[in-house]
């Protein structure tokens, strides 16, 4: 017969195994429904005074994603429907984000979660859960942490898509980044590469470091890197946008292409006939 004691020892050189996966998946649960308990308190905020009758219990009645639900009518009387994006059935599959010291990984994976967001019509709220319930690793305690540290000193929740970039971006994308993106930019030109390539190369650096500008701007930048055969001639054009200075830049590169091809055709032929000879 084994005494207790001994079943106590043994219990107590057990190490207890943990699986982070468990643990993720849990914590990934929590936020899900904490989500959802906001959701709830934005749309109890309209709630002026208690309501009895089953039809305005209806109206006001927070629908799921698979439910269509009915506005109040307009001053006009008029009703408008909206149905509750179901993203299952749409089958987006939204890449998820691993914390990464790597800036250019999150800006590539932030530009990926824009592109998806422009194909959809999600109110911002819903790109906020949407989008964190997609974080993995670290990041996942990190927006617990900055929702708490909210809530604690009476802040609003972050409701909205660019907000929630602007936190990512503190976190993953550092200052030292930014100031080095705007050396390069200062410098960037267009080389060997064609004009689709230089402007395609401007605009992901123009991204990535957060500029904007406005169309003038925009056309002075792409004209200062273009090359200087290129320069000249199209200082001899008004544009009216950039993507008729890029047409241009386009046909004026092609156009001098082809005539050095005929040029050099030209030399080998005059070659051989000289050897010929």
């Amino acid at each position: 017969m084994v005494s207790s004691a001994s079943v106590n020892m043994s219990n107590k050189n057990e190490s207890p195994s943990i699986d982070m996966n468990s643990v993720l998946e849990l914590i990934k649960t929590q936020l899900q429904q904490f989500c959802l308990e906001l959701d709830h308190r934005f749309h109890k905020e309209d709630k002026d005074e208690p309501e009895t009758s089953s039809s305005k219990e209806k109206k006001h009645k927070i629908p799921s994603d698979n439910e269509e639900y009915e506005e109040p009518p307009s001053p006009k009387g008029k009703k408008s429907l909206k149905r509750g994006v179901n993203l299952s059935n749409q089958k987006v599959k939204y890449p998820s984000f691993k914390s990464s010291n790597n800036p250019e990984k999150y800006l590539d994976w932030e530009m990926k979660i824009d592109q998806i967001f422009m194909t959809l019509d999600l109110s911002e709220l819903r790109k906020v859960k949407t989008t964190s319930l997609n974080f993995t690793d670290y990041t996942i305690y990190w927006w617990q942490d900055l929702q708490y540290k909210r809530s604690q000193l009476a802040k609003k929740p972050i409701k909205t898509w660019e907000k929630l970039k602007r936190y990512l971006r503190k976190v993953y994308v550092p200052s030292y980044y930014y100031t080095e993106l705007n050396r390069k930019l200062r410098m960037f030109s267009q080389g060997s590469m064609i004009v689709e390539e230089y402007v395609h190369e401007l605009n992901i650096l123009k991204f990535c470091a957060n500029i904007q500008e406005n169309e003038c701007e925009a056309m002075s930048r792409i004209m200062d890197g273009l090359r200087l055969e290129l320069r000249d001639k199209l200082d001899l054009y008004t544009f009216v946008d950039k993507e008729e200075l890029i047409h241009k830049a386009i046909k004026l590169e092609q156009r001098n292409k082809n005539k050095r091809s005929k040029s050099s055709w030209k030399d080998s032929k005059t070659t051989s006939k000289w050897k010929d000879s």
